[in-house]
């Protein structure tokens, strides 16, 4: 599966253990799977329906989501593809600034995604998201770091923003899970640190299989979300950031350079 498909079961099971979740979308929740797949659609005939759609209208969504989070009682979710984010940056950083429980979803998170042409490819957005203070930016590899985001909603009342793709992939297990902000999915006794996120954490555990039959031993890190790494303390920012850390993620990664030289990035775009 895919973690846009995983993320549709996860929010539909979210949802039916929090009836206050109202989920919105810029024309795209056949292709994002943002749906509560029996909550039926918003309208004036039907004012309890928990999917409204608001056309293609990024910028208009991501403000409405704010009117509605302020309001108060109900948890908002937008959804559209992260090349649209720069549509809607305003009303994230509004959200931010007024510390707003919003979950601002991003499908086709990865470079690998999109069938569209280069202008549905997400190269800087990572970044740019990344930057905007108070924001906690998810993308997860598997259903267990989805449902963390999902948590760290109810339990922070921040908004986040949660990035999943559309490239389908092995299952993804957790070898130790931690709560730094990442977790272990191959854990050796080498100092040596795959980094990746979302989809390339798949390509991560095919370079170790790589260096595994080369008698190299590496742990692949999948790092849920930056922003959390960022808040630990520094032991553990060490242990995370040796000087024998590679990173591999799909886009331009500069928010990383502060931790790894910019020789262990690599930045897959192609």
């Amino acid at each position: 599966l895919s973690t846009r498909e995983i993320n549709n079961k996860i929010l539909n099971s979210f949802a039916k253990e929090n009836e206050n979740i109202i989920v919105l979308s810029a024309d795209l929740s056949s292709s994002t799977k943002v749906k509560i797949n029996d909550g039926g659609n918003y309208s004036k005939q039907n004012p309890l329906g928990k999917n409204l759609a608001v056309g293609i209208r990024e910028h208009a969504m991501g403000s409405i989501a704010n009117g509605i989070a302020l309001h108060g009682s109900l948890i908002p979710i937008t959804s559209t593809f992260l090349a649209f984010s720069n549509y809607m940056l305003q009303p994230i950083r509004m959200a931010c600034i007024m510390d707003l429980p919003v979950v601002f979803t991003f499908s086709h998170s990865s470079c690998f995604d999109s069938a569209d042409g280069i202008t549905h490819v997400p190269v800087e957005q990572l970044d740019q998201l990344r930057l905007i203070p108070n924001l906690t930016v998810f993308r997860p590899s598997c259903a267990d770091e989805i449902q963390d985001a999902y948590n760290y909603v109810i339990d922070n009342k921040k908004p986040i923003c949660l990035c999943v793709s559309k490239t389908s992939t092995h299952p993804i297990n957790l070898e130790e899970k931690t709560e730094f902000g990442f977790n272990y999915i191959l854990k050796s006794k080498s100092k040596v640190n795959i980094i990746a996120s979302g989809t390339e954490c798949e390509l991560a555990l095919k370079i170790a299989e790589i260096l595994s039959e080369n008698k190299v031993d590496v742990n692949v890190v999948s790092v849920n979300s930056l922003e959390l790494v960022e808040k630990q303390s520094k032991a553990v920012l060490n242990k995370l950031f040796t000087d024998k850390t590679f990173v591999v993620e799909s886009g331009t990664c500069y928010k990383y350079l502060k931790h790894v030289e910019d020789k262990h990035i690599f930045k897959t775009r192609e």
